[in-house]
């Protein structure tokens, strides 16, 4: 995945442990379901043995273990290509076994769909809060106290300003909210003051001075912490929709089946057809959304790419031409 994007520069950070993570975690909440997860490790499976190429097993690896993470995330929604095991009484051993793994539904319960709606939006948070710590991280080791000056602030504004919220939001219920109220409000005026600092003493002419200064907490808040953390609502949306396909699919096979002679044949088409579509189109949803979320909302907020790989000091011929041999030519 970094690869593909570009790879870091040499003094830059290495990103791929973060990104396997997060990628992996997001991909499996966008497919979501047991069944669709088995098919994509099992396809992925296959094809690494059939293609051995190093780039094409690394990016089949991310595949497969997606897959593995999606059957996971599908044993915790209850989602097994949709609701197949309730709609069909030789499957109800396996639909009451299923619902005992299960911690919450999506698809079946709208309190549950909320759940699924907010863990999105705290996985954008803690992934953009890691893309803005590993920033921080690098801007200390390159540039020292200037450094600091760079990248502490702004974590600070996108830790403090949710916390205020909350501790609005819970005072009078909470003894500790009321007093630290006023604290919170002091330091997050102290980090916008070294916010507008850093970029009064950075940049050289005084109208960047002047529009850069407010434009920085303006991107902090509007852009950090809603506009990327709401994109991770994607997340929600791309699972949501994949199961209430697969839900759809299910019930409309259930249908045909009982059309007299040929509706074996109607809802057996139906069935295969509708998923083998659903789990193609939701595996390019989660596969392009999920990258989308690591290269535009993750690696803006500290990546650098530009690097090139490592090459060995070696012989390396362009062109050959065996001894004794004058009227070869170019490539022989």
């Amino acid at each position: 995945m970094v690869d593909l994007f570009g790879r870091p520069v040499y003094s830059g950070y290495d990103p791929s442990a973060f990104v396997a993570f997060f990628f992996i975690l997001s991909f499996a909440f966008c497919l979501g379901d047991v069944g669709y997860g088995l098919l994509l490790a099992l396809g992925s499976f296959l094809l690494m043995k059939k293609f051995p190429a190093p780039a094409a097993r690394r990016l089949l690896g991310v595949f497969l273990y997606s897959g593995l993470a999606t059957m996971l995330v599908g044993l915790l929604t209850n989602s097994w290509f949709g609701n197949l095991t309730s709609l069909f009484p030789p499957l109800a051993p396996l639909a009451r076994f299923q619902s005992r793994l299960a911690l919450f539904s999506p698809v079946d319960n709208p309190a549950d769909t909320m759940k699924l709606f907010y863990f999105s939006l705290v996985v954008g948070f803690v992934q953009i809060t890691t893309g803005m710590l590993l920033k921080a991280k690098e801007a200390i080791r390159r540039f020292g106290a200037l450094g600091a000056l760079e990248g502490i602030p702004p974590l600070v504004i996108q830790l403090g300003l949710p916390f205020l919220l909350f501790t609005l939001v819970m005072r009078g219920r909470l003894p500790w909210a009321e007093p630290a109220i006023p604290v919170t409000g002091l330091v997050l005026g102290v980090a916008a003051l070294l916010i507008i600092y850093y970029q009064w003493r950075t940049q050289s002419d005084l109208v960047l001075k002047i529009f850069f200064a407010p434009y920085t907490l303006y991107g902090l808040v509007v852009g950090n912490l809603l506009g990327d953390t709401l994109s991770y609502a994607r997340i929600f949306a791309l699972g949501l929709t994949g199961g209430l396909l697969a839900v759809t699919v299910n019930q409309l096979a259930g249908m045909t089946g009982a059309i007299p002679v040929i509706g074996t044949l109607f809802f057996l088409l139906l069935l295969l057809g509708g998923h083998a579509f659903n789990l193609f189109i939701s595996t390019l949803g989660a596969y392009v959304h999920t990258s989308r979320l690591q290269y535009l909302e993750f690696f803006t907020k500290f990546y650098e790419s530009g690097g090139r790989p490592f090459d060995p000091l070696r012989k390396q011929y362009r062109y050959l031409q065996p001894d004794g041999n004058p009227a070869a030519g170019p490539g022989t």
